[in-house]
């Protein structure tokens, strides 16, 4: 769909650093690639041999906005 993902720690929204490519600037963990590059199928079956189950969705990146809702209550 052209939508850009990385992995996400489990019930948090911080990135799984560990699945996350490497910056050859600094050599940290990095997932600001995926702002303008979207992940190859290599490194999606990579995250999710290795259990990745959460999910971030880059916004902002072809338009997407996307409204997150944590109740029912919130939503209506």
């Amino acid at each position: 769909a052209g939508i850009g993902i990385f992995p996400i720690r489990e019930r948090d929204k911080k990135p799984e650093f560990s699945m996350l490519p490497i910056d050859p600037a600094d050599q940290k963990p990095t997932w600001e690639p995926f702002k303008t590059t979207l992940p190859s199928i290599d490194q999606m079956r990579d995250w999710f041999s290795r259990g990745a189950k959460n999910w971030a969705v880059v916004t902002g990146w072809q338009n997407l906005v996307v409204l997150d809702f944590d109740d029912a209550q919130e939503y209506a």
